[in-house]
């Protein structure tokens, strides 16, 4: 069992940490590679993932429902830690509500379950970016703007896919 979480979660590992290595002593600007990365290489990701096998929409349904009522009540229960604490919701409840499913979380769910994870590991990662740039702009504005959704080619690669 162990060999197989190695097996699975060491190749990931291996390229964060070259990753880091080669950061820490070259110093890269990567705001170039960013901007491509995300406006152009991850949604046609998006596409290709969600295009070539199509999602069972019932599960789907299950599955963003699901992610929904984790992100609005880990919100709802954060809120009385962040009044507590002295932090303020801007900068707690955020960190608390949404995690990083794209980098690594898809890479290691496609290593765990193989392709059969790849459709709903993209569905979860662009739900969270929808639920990013609407949900956590109002925490942190104060206000939705449902723009900031629409203008986001993640959002579109999905609906395309």
């Amino acid at each position: 069992m162990i060999l197989r979480i190695l097996g699975i979660t060491l190749p990931i590992f291996a390229i964060v940490f070259a990753g880091f290595v080669y950061a820490r002593y070259k110093k890269p600007n990567m705001s170039g590679a960013n901007h491509t990365i995300i406006d152009l290489a991850l949604p046609c990701f998006i596409f290709i993932s969600l295009s070539a096998k199509p999602l069972d929409f019932t599960s789907a349904g299950y599955l963003v429902l699901a992610a929904v009522l984790i992100v609005v009540f880990s919100g709802l229960l954060a809120l009385p830690l962040a009044k507590y604490s002295g932090t303020g919701s801007k900068a707690l409840l955020p960190s608390i509500m949404f995690t990083n499913v794209g980098p690594i979380g898809i890479p290691l769910t496609v290593l765990a379950f193989g392709q059969d994870g790849l459709a709903p590991s993209v569905l979860l990662m662009v739900l969270s970016n929808i639920l990013i740039f609407s949900l956590g702009s109002a925490v942190m504005t104060g206000k939705m703007d449902a723009k900031s959704i629409y203008a986001s080619p993640l959002v579109w690669s999905m609906g395309l896919g």
